[in-house]
C-alpha cells in the first residue's frame, strides 16, 4: 500500500507491499505522486512490476569485470577473451550504466572497433 505524506514542500511516496522492494520517490506535484503510486501498485497487482534500482547503479565496465574474473577464467579461449574483454573495460562505453546504456553506444562502438581493429579470418 502506498504511504504519501508532505515533507519540505515535496510529497514523498512510501510503497511497501510483501514480496516486492520498497519503492521511496519524492515529487513536487500531488498529482503525480498519486499517479505514480497508482501505477506502481497496479504493476505489483499484476505482477508484472521490474526493480531497476540495481541496474541503475551498476556499469558495464563492473559487469564486465566480474564476467571476465568468474567466467572467463574457465574457458579453453581464457585468454583471447580476456583481452577483448579488457578492450571494453578500457573504452569509454564501460562507464554506462546499464540502465542508460542504448543501441547508438554499441553501434558508434562497432563503427571505432572496425576502424581500429582489422576483421577476423574466418
Amino acid at each position: 500500500m502506498a504511504y504519501i505524506h508532505k515533507k519540505n514542500k515535496r510529497w514523498h511516496i512510501d510503497i511497501r507491499k510483501k514480496g516486492f522492494p520498497n519503492i521511496y520517490k519524492s515529487f513536487l506535484d500531488l498529482k503525480d505522486a498519486r499517479k505514480f503510486a497508482k501505477d506502481i501498485e497496479s504493476q505489483m497487482e499484476r505482477n508484472v512490476f521490474e526493480d531497476y534500482s540495481g541496474a541503475s547503479g551498476t556499469t558495464l565496465k563492473e559487469i564486465l569485470i566480474k564476467y571476465r574474473d568468474e567466467k572467463t577464467v574457465l574457458k579453453k579461449g581464457a585468454k583471447s577473451e580476456t583481452s577483448k574483454i579488457n578492450l571494453l573495460i578500457q573504452h569509454k562505453i564501460g562507464l554506462n550504466s546499464l540502465m542508460r546504456l542504448k543501441s547508438h553506444h554499441i553501434y558508434k562502438l562497432m563503427k571505432e572497433l572496425s576502424l581500429t581493429r582489422k576483421e577476423s579470418s574466418h
